[in-house]
């Protein structure tokens, strides 16, 4: 049994009340939805099964009675097998590989925090500030005067898309948005720089706000995909909550000699001078006062992503 890919160019066009996909309960789902991506297979007993990616961000399965021989007008099936679909299919390609939805495959700094179990951002918990003279200048993810701590890279952000784009994206098609900006105010886009045409540079004007969390919406893919950091610093346990229960941590660390081992200094290097010591106690114990720093940061709870 031979099976027949073909991309397809379609719009979807979903009947129902109200969607009942994981992520988006309750959400009404009239209308139509333009594809962003289809594979279509067909094996000999003439039901293809359709994987498509529409521009609600969601990938759908479906199977239905589509000849392949000649372009139809429409076809309809069950989606998810719950609601009607109208497929209006504009014309077949020639055979490609299935192609899902694209997403951000890895990024520097990380996708995923190291240090936390499940599917949670990276977060910064190093100094928020460092002192040049009589001059605060900002540090975080972003920054361009933050230092690399080990394999993490600070500045500028690296990201490469699971599959290569079909047009560079732009900057102005990066939005930013901040759940905190009592320290300073959200960046802004100074450029984003194709590397190949899966991977980008992103430059910020400044370095993300600390005390929130900062997500990147990429316009420029369809459907569009997001990248979320947060910022909360002397948070070195992880626990979304600035206390004197880091130093024990940071004390801990220093003890069993974890705390100089490459992946472990974004966690521990709080100065951000390369090297985990007693000095990061110290600087630890400031950023809890608020000494040459935005602000006291004891007590501070992480504010969530907008």
């Amino acid at each position: 049994m031979k099976s027949i890919n073909h991309h397809l160019t379609i719009l979807l066009i979903l009947v129902g009340a109200a969607s009942t996909h994981a992520g988006a309960p309750g959400v009404p789902h009239n209308g139509i939805h333009r594809l962003a991506r289809a594979t279509l297979n067909s094996g000999d007993d003439a039901r293809p099964a359709v994987t498509l990616c529409a521009s609600d961000g969601q990938e759908y399965g479906l199977r239905a009675h589509i000849n392949l021989a000649e372009p139809i007008c429409a076809s309809e099936a069950l989606i998810n097998g719950t609601h009607r679909l109208r497929v209006g299919l504009l014309y077949p390609r020639p055979p490609a590989e299935p192609i899902p939805c694209n997403t951000i495959e890895s990024a520097n700094p990380p996708l995923d925090n190291p240090y936390l179990p499940g599917n949670q951002p990276f977060r910064d918990v190093l100094q928020d500030v460092q002192q040049v003279g009589m001059v605060l200048i900002h540090q975080g993810i972003g920054g361009v005067l933050t230092p690399d701590q080990g394999p993490i890279e600070y500045a500028p952000i690296n990201l490469t898309f699971r599959f290569p784009l079909p047009q560079p994206i732009r900057a102005d098609q990066v939005q930013i948005a901040c759940s905190n900006t009592t320290s300073w105010p959200c960046p802004m886009v100074e450029s984003l720089t194709e590397i190949d045409d899966a991977s980008y540079a992103l430059r910020l004007s400044d370095a993300i706000p600390p005390g929130g969390c900062t997500e990147f919406t990429f316009t420029g893919v369809v459907p569009p995909v997001k990248l979320r950091y947060e910022f909360l610093p002397a948070d070195c346990n992880m626990s979304g909550l600035s206390n004197t229960q880091d130093l024990l941590g940071l004390v801990q660390a220093l003890n069993n000699s974890t705390a100089n081992l490459p992946m472990n200094l974004a966690r521990y290097d709080v100065n951000r001078n390369g090297v985990a010591n007693t000095q990061d106690l110290l600087r630890k114990v400031q950023l809890l006062n608020g000494t040459r720093s935005t602000r006291p940061w004891n007590g501070v709870a992480l504010t969530p992503c907008p």
